[in-house]
């Protein structure tokens, strides 16, 4: 997984095996990073004032989320914009994917209420 220092658009176009140097789809994955992070910030793993990139500048620790969660929101925006914006045509494939977003907001959940205590 990518280190805290890295882009978040550059590392989910990776991710997602896209050209990191190719800007085509920039757009449309911004909206669909910004709508994971906007769910990220409704179950409290991000503030609001967090929760939304513009461009490649934005990087994973700007999130603020702490070091043992980096790695599931990681996940969970990758399995976001996975599933918006490139769907798996195999419904199974899909399946899963959607059971690792629940099992993902799940865990995320969890931690931050465990945080909370």
């Amino acid at each position: 997984m990518a280190d805290a220092s890295a882009s978040i658009l550059s590392t989910i176009k990776k991710m997602n095996n896209s050209n990191e140097n190719y800007e085509g789809f920039d757009v449309d994955i911004i909206v669909h990073i910004n709508a994971a992070l906007s769910n990220l910030n409704q179950l409290g793993v991000v503030s609001s004032k967090r929760a939304r990139i513009e461009d490649d500048s934005t990087e994973w620790s700007d999130l603020g989320v702490s070091d043992d969660i980096l790695g599931w929101v990681q996940d969970y925006v990758y399995f976001k914009v996975k599933v918006a914006f490139d769907p798996p045509e195999n419904s199974a494939v899909l399946e899963s994917y959607n059971k690792s977003i629940s099992e993902l907001e799940w865990r995320l959940r969890e931690q931050v209420e465990g945080d909370r205590s």
